[in-house]
């Protein structure tokens, strides 16, 4: 890194290495310490708070189609959460919104979307996804799949009416998908666990830098420079396990930000947060600000099971992971995928490794007779071919449609020939899938009288409706109509009488 200005590195040029290349400040002042330099934090911090810019207005982008019309309209709707502790709670209904209009009415069959004076359905956001369930009461059911946030505070249940007739000013009941909803909390809890596992064993410039909670599994990203090693996955599995069978309690309080980031809690820089927010506890292990919905105490995750981790951006990577009943079905899956394989290969769990780099070898072996083989013949059909070549002012002309072989081989036929001959031109040509495989080559001596087969290939591919070309002595293409081979390769003769005389 160089710095600009002195001893100090450009907060811009600071910015970058995290932004960019995933370099924490934290990890950047360290290594301008050890060369006696610093940082212009100030310039940092500048372009810090312009990523968040550009980050809310990013998601105001992505929340446009809420913002605008319809919804802007409604100044005076809002709807009171309550779905923290309340999985189902009595509510009127305040707006239908059908087609993007408002509407007094919906009837069976209609795609609607409903705004309540009071839900406990959580709506989509901070990477958690919106509830499922169902909104009803005497006279209608609505199936709900799903729930946003419109400006405002407004609650947007997204569903279909599957009886009756919904009405503004209606009473409902409206009910959340519980075993969904408890699925989901137990993947966020559980993100929560992982953050601070990560930050524990693998350092403390590891951020969240995004994740998607489900009720089927939870996907995380944090900013780290390099892929985690098998061994650091196990272990970072392992912990979050650990704090799960510690049976920890997870608590909630509410207080000004500053006061949570003052004892600790941990905040996401692009997220917008409001004066009072909520501070998650899993005791002294980990406190992040979050709205999301939690278990109440670890060992209601049930177990964590991490399934992929990968690689997204520079300086980003990716953990993929189950909980609970997603983490049991993983490992019942993988049960059910160790009995197949004991019974194809029939050995004992136990011997399944062996048996498969038994298997392993063997299949090296039979791969490599059978290159043995395939020497053994194009050899063999080289010497036909050579019987066959037709001379052309001195220069061996050798052409054939070899269809038993694969463009490999027919290199090694060429390489044979050239061996053979002191001076010569091959063209040969397979087909497989409807397609026809060209491939040229010439020895030094027919380049230096002219000869280039890279535009010979390139002609012939195009004579049958397709591409090629490379080198001079050496070329290859792919032909499209198997009707033309043979004016394909009668057309690569013409063209070498014609370089030639």
């Amino acid at each position: 890194m160089k710095a600009s200005g002195g001893n100090v590195l450009d907060g811009i040029k600071a910015f970058k290495l995290y932004d960019t290349y995933g370099f924490p400040i934290e990890l950047t002042k360290e290594i301008l310490n050890e060369s006696g330099m610093s940082i212009d934090e100030n310039g940092y911090q500048q372009e810090l708070e312009k990523q968040r810019l550009r980050a809310r207005n990013s998601r105001k982008e992505d929340n446009a189609l809420w913002e605008k019309d319809i919804y802007s309209t409604m100044k005076d709707i809002e709807t009171k959460f309550i779905g923290y502790d309340v999985f189902k709670s009595d509510a009127k209904v305040l707006a239908i919104i059908k087609d993007n209009e408002i509407v007094d009415s919906a009837e069976a069959g209609e795609e609607v979307n409903i705004i309540l004076d009071t839900t406990p359905f959580y709506a989509e956001s901070g990477g958690q996804v919106g509830d499922s369930g169902v909104i009803k009461n005497e006279d209608v059911y609505i199936n709900i799949k799903d729930c946003k946030k419109a400006g405002g505070n407004k609650f947007i249940h997204i569903g279909t009416v599957e009886r009756g007739i919904l009405n503004v000013g209606d009473t409902v009941e409206a009910i959340i998908d519980e075993r969904s909803r408890m699925s989901t909390a137990r993947n966020h809890t559980a993100t929560h666990l992982l953050h601070s596992a990560l930050r524990k064993f693998i350092g403390d410039h590891v951020h969240q830098a995004g994740s998607l909670v489900t009720p089927e599994r939870l996907r995380f990203d944090f900013t780290h420079y390099q892929g985690l090693a098998p061994d650091e996955i196990k272990t970072i599995e392992d912990e979050v396990n650990k704090k799960i069978y510690e049976s920890i309690d997870v608590s909630v309080d509410i207080m000004s930000q500053d006061e949570a980031i003052k004892k600790g809690a941990m905040a996401l820089f692009q997220e917008k947060y409001g004066d009072m927010v909520r501070v998650v506890n899993i005791s002294d292990y980990s406190k992040e600000l979050c709205g999301g919905t939690h278990v109440t105490n670890t060992i209601q995750v049930g177990a964590f099971k991490i399934i992929a981790e990968s690689g997204v951006a520079a300086g980003v990577r990716r953990i993929e992971a189950v909980t609970g009943l997603g983490a049991l079905e993983f490992l019942n899956k993988k049960g059910e995928l160790i009995s197949n394989i004991e019974q194809i290969l029939k050995v004992n769990e136990k011997d399944i490794v062996n048996r498969i780099a038994d298997l392993s070898q063997t299949i090296k072996d039979l791969e490599r007779q059978l290159e043995q083989l395939k020497s053994k013949v194009v050899i063999s059909m080289s010497d036909k071919l050579i019987n066959s070549a037709e001379d052309i002012s001195g220069v061996k002309f050798v052409s054939a449609i070899l269809n038993d072989l694969d463009v490999d081989e027919l290199k090694m036929m060429g390489d044979i020939l050239k061996d053979k001959f002191k001076s010569a031109v091959i063209i040969f040509a397979t087909t497989k899938d409807q397609k026809i495989n060209f491939v040229g080559m010439a020895t030094k001596d027919a380049v230096e009288r002219g000869i280039n087969v890279g535009n010979i290939i390139k002609e012939i591919c195009r004579v049958a409706d397709g591409k090629g070309g490379g080198r001079a002595d050496m070329a290859q293409g792919v032909g499209n109509n198997l009707e033309k081979i043979n004016i394909a390769i009668e057309a690569s003769r013409s063209l070498i009488v014609e370089k030639l005389q």
